[in-house]
């Protein structure tokens, strides 16, 4: 029987909320991505095959052909379901989707144009798919790097603001593709990139280097160690209730979870 895997996606919500996890992870009970996720989804399909084509032929591909490889993607994704954010409910679904859609195409070509030109992806190195065995750990780690350079290794993030340095040097992302890299290829990335797509009205691209040193991957196995033995015992810690997290807006999971703060009802008897 094949050992289960823990991703680090799955690592960052059980430390977020273990109830969240719990639901995720534990009872398959499987949320629509926001449209903001749809949106990266289709921006990361669109990098995605203009590295392929820069490796397989030297070049990038038309830029053309990348919008529609972002226009297709994220129409997977809304025929799958999505969640409407609040301030497009009441809007028609396909105009939120139209939307969505030209975001991708607009990050997909400020990559096209910004950064890919300088990027060398090595052989194999576009969205590679890795997995670390664990001896004596119920689970193994597995994850997919975006890029993967000689000497580098880089994600990349969508968003409406602007990242900063100190959530590429904080992301638990980044140092589990360096030791993914250190382990499997013998020696860890010289250089960890987060390079941020930012969806502004004139779409922006900040890039926030980085690195890694074995105390941080130690750091990160402890983690992982100590997230086995809470799946393990399944005893899922939610998150405090204050969080910002822990509402309705935010959580998926909010109305079934026996830890958040529900609004009370009191009833008003005619006349009051």
């Amino acid at each position: 029987m094949a050992k289960k895997q823990l991703h680090q996606s799955a690592l960052s919500m059980l430390e977020r909320c273990g109830m969240q996890f719990y639901y995720r992870y534990c009872e398959n009970l499987v949320i629509p991505p926001a449209v903001a996720m749809v949106t990266g989804t289709g921006t990361h399909r669109s990098i995605e095959a203009d590295l392929i084509k820069k490796i397989e032929t030297g070049k990038l591909e038309d830029l053309d052909r990348l919008a529609d490889v972002a226009a297709q993607a994220v129409k997977a994704e809304f025929e799958k379901g999505v969640v409407i954010d609040d301030e497009d409910k009441g809007r028609p679904i396909l105009a939120v989707r139209d939307d969505s859609i030209r975001a991708a195409q607009r990050l997909g070509a400020l990559h096209h144009g910004s950064l890919a030109p300088t990027l060398q992806p090595i052989p194999g190195g576009v969205e590679r798919k890795w997995v670390l065995e664990l001896d004596g750990y119920p689970m193994d780690l597995a994850g997919t790097i975006d890029l993967q350079e000689k000497d580098a290794v880089r994600d990349a993030k969508t968003s409406k603001k602007t990242k900063n340095q100190k959530e590429a040097d904080d992301s638990e992302q980044l140092t589990m593709y360096a030791l993914a890299v250190k382990v499997i290829d013998g020696k860890a990335p010289d250089h960890l990139y987060l390079d941020n797509l930012v969806d502004l009205k004139e779409p922006k691209l900040a890039v926030f280097p980085t690195t890694r040193n074995d105390e941080d991957m130690q750091v990160l196995l402890r983690r992982v160690e100590r997230a086995t033995e809470v799946i393990e015992a399944g005893k899922f810690m939610p998150c405090n209730s204050t969080e910002w997290m822990c509402s309705p807006k935010w959580c998926g999971y909010f109305a079934r979870c026996p830890f958040s703060k529900k609004p009370v009802s009191v009833p008003v008897k005619k006349g009051d």
